[in-house]
């Protein structure tokens, strides 16, 4: 069986961050380890088929593979993040497309490699107390060499009707799942991580994160 490629998805324009900290997002660093790097350590654990769609040199991670995007196709809009590496899927393996401004948890982490399912999206369905974040998230996707023409033509598709301008990850689960009356998370293709993994899309959800992560280091320090 081959191995599985994991591929970052680290080419965002950024416009959100606004260069917070004199960095894009997923070079910042988090509890002193550059986000991208802790990323790529923690899925090379598990394969050494581990690949960045960056934007320059800055995002070549030792033991990855980095792919710079030159210029985005505009016509994809927020899809582009997941088509710009569909040239990399596998044809006779897994793929798992993972978010490079996310924080993972080692548990997060070890989820996502463990799972053999035909396609399965990683998610936090609501709110989570732990980081002090109020909104849904979607992690990561992984699908194997069955899935993969099939969610490159979804994408396609929902860029031909024009429902990827924004939240193309979102769009693309509700394609896949289809519409029920029981509501967007009564089905079993997503697990869901809801511990101190974190999208980091603005400054101030990773202000939040750290604000919460001080809390929590604090009331341990008083117990110990």
């Amino acid at each position: 069986m081959a191995k599985p490629r994991v591929i970052i998805l680290a080419a965002g324009d950024g416009e959100r961050w606004k260069n917070f900290r004199g960095t894009p997002k997923h070079l910042t660093k988090v509890e002193n380890k550059v986000l991208l790097e802790r990323t790529c350590e923690q899925f090379l654990k598990y394969t050494d088929d581990v690949c960045v769609i960056g934007l320059d040199n800055r995002y070549q991670v030792e033991g990855t593979s980095l792919y710079v995007i030159k210029a985005q196709n505009t016509h994809w809009k927020d899809a582009s993040k997941f088509l710009s590496s569909k040239n990399l899927w596998l044809r006779d393996g897994r793929t798992i497309l993972v978010f490079g401004d996310v924080y993972f948890t080692s548990e997060a982490v070890k989820t996502i490699m463990k799972n053999n399912d035909p396609f399965k999206f990683f998610l936090r369905t609501g709110p989570n107390e732990q980081t002090g974040a109020r909104w849904k998230e979607i992690f990561a996707l992984s699908f194997d060499q069955t899935m993969a023409p099939k969610i490159g033509q979804n994408l396609l598709y929902l860029t031909s009707r024009g429902q990827v301008d924004i939240q193309a990850g979102w769009a693309l689960y509700r394609y896949m799942i289809g519409t029920t009356a029981n509501g967007l998370f009564n089905n079993p293709y997503f697990i869901e991580i809801n511990d101190w993994t974190e999208d980091f899309d603005f400054p101030e959800d990773l202000e939040i994160w750290e604000a919460h992560r001080a809390r929590r280091a604090e009331n341990a320090a008083k117990l110990a």
